[in-house]
């Protein structure tokens, strides 16, 4: 995916560079309140609930400090995506039993027929294959230091 693709769905509003949460349902109820898509602010329950679901089914950790919670839903027409940092960590069931430290929590519509969901996904996966990148982001100053990492990260793909 073409970094300036990837960095469009990126806004500084759902960014949240200090995450307060310490369980996996808190971490989603906060994550959550980040999102700022027009009719999806009384939707968040349900979509707390979706998210969790699809926890139960295995977990989106990654390791390596990253976790993608991610479902897809009709309550958006459009790829929404908050990323959220905690500097302490969040135990939440990485196969390295690691904390993890970066969440990119991403909702899809149902209908999507480019696949940009998945492609959305999978680039966030192959940002994150050296442990320098969580580093590297657990440090940016600003929401413009952050895109600026993963557009330099993606560059090198």
């Amino acid at each position: 995916m073409e970094p300036k693709v990837f960095t469009r769905f990126l806004k500084p509003d759902s960014y949240m560079p200090d995450l307060r949460a310490r369980d996996k349902p808190a971490l989603l109820q906060e994550l959550l309140s980040g999102l700022k898509q027009p009719g999806l602010e009384n939707e968040c329950c349900g979509v707390h609930e979706l998210l969790l679901a699809r926890e139960r089914v295995g977990t989106t950790a990654l390791g390596k400090g990253l976790a993608v919670p991610h479902a897809r839903t009709a309550l958006v027409t459009t790829l929404s995506v908050v990323i959220g940092r905690s500097v302490e960590g969040v135990d939440y069931g990485a196969p390295d039993r690691k904390p993890v430290h970066v969440f990119f929590l991403v909702l899809g519509p149902n209908e999507d027929p480019s696949q940009l969901y998945l492609s959305f996904l999978s680039t966030i996966v192959k940002v994150f294959k050296s442990r320098a990148m969580k580093r590297r982001l657990l440090a940016a100053a600003s929401f413009e230091e952050l895109v600026g990492i993963l557009e330099d990260a993606l560059a090198c793909e």
